[in-house]
């Protein structure tokens, strides 16, 4: 009876320790901690394959093509030459660093001048100088004891360069007017030979007075700048018809009362 009663207690112990063993080694898969990696900050984009050493890459830029470019024109600091207008025309200097002698300057009107002002000039040393007193009549005058006469049909336009001293030029500043006569090969005042058919000229004048607009200027000319102006006598508005050019002027608006210059004052005339 004893022997019966040991080995059931021996079993027990046995049973006892088996499910000790059991229990250590598969204890619940939930209440194991897992442990997770650190995921790197590293981009992989960086890391050589293999490894996860981060190195250092060079980040290459493609380059682009060269595209040719254009050598930048270089402006030359001389005084830049007056080329011909046109090889079907010719010109007769009427100012340039002093006046014709057969033309004046006398019949100027409202306007105080000097054609001998040096220390600005568009070329050369000298150019005419002018203020106006409200409308001023800068006026070059073919003179009576002219041995030389300009018809008309010779006549192709006039040309100078203007400037200002310290005043801003607009398109509408300033005319300029031709003038003409039937009966004198040189300025007269108070010629009445010129007559406009179908327009009454009682209180306006013969020859048209054209803008700076209307002749090829459409900006601002800055003080100190020069620009140049030419009037074709064809294609005056309203122009009249004339046996002789005896003269022109440049007038001024309303607007611009300040000193301005003038410089290589020409006739165009036509080549025979």
């Amino acid at each position: 009876m004893c022997k019966i009663r040991s080995w059931h207690f021996v079993c027990i112990l046995l049973g006892v320790f088996s499910a000790l063993l059991v229990s250590c080694g598969s204890g619940s898969e939930s209440n194991v901690p897992t442990l997770v990696q650190p995921t790197s900050t590293t981009s992989p984009l960086f890391l050589e394959p293999e490894t996860s050493t981060p190195i250092a890459r060079e980040l290459t830029t493609a380059t682009p093509t060269a595209t040719r470019r254009p050598n930048p024109t270089v402006i030359p600091e001389t005084t830049p030459t007056v080329e011909p207008i046109d090889t079907r025309y010719t010109t007769v200097d009427i100012y340039d660093e002093q006046l014709l002698s057969n033309w004046t300057l006398k019949n100027s009107a409202n306007v105080k001048y000097r054609d001998d002002f040096t220390g600005y000039s568009y070329a050369g040393k000298k150019s005419i100088v002018s203020t106006p007193k409200s409308f001023g009549q800068l006026q070059f005058s073919l003179s009576p004891s002219s041995k030389i006469a300009y018809k008309r049909d010779e006549v192709a336009g006039v040309s100078f360069w203007i400037s200002s001293a310290d005043q801003l030029i607009t398109p509408e500043d300033f005319t300029i007017a031709v003038l003409g006569s039937n009966d004198y090969k040189y300025w007269v005042a108070n010629d009445t030979s010129v007559k406009v058919t179908g327009r009454v000229t009682d209180n306006s004048p013969i020859f048209s007075e054209t803008r700076l607009s209307f002749l090829n200027i459409k900006r601002t000319i800055e003080p100190k700048t020069w620009t140049e102006v030419i009037v074709w006598l064809d294609d005056l508005l309203y122009e009249p018809d004339y046996n002789y050019v005896t003269g022109f002027y440049i007038k001024n608006d309303a607007q611009f009362q300040g000193t301005f210059y003038i410089d290589n004052v020409s006739l165009i005339l036509n080549k025979k």
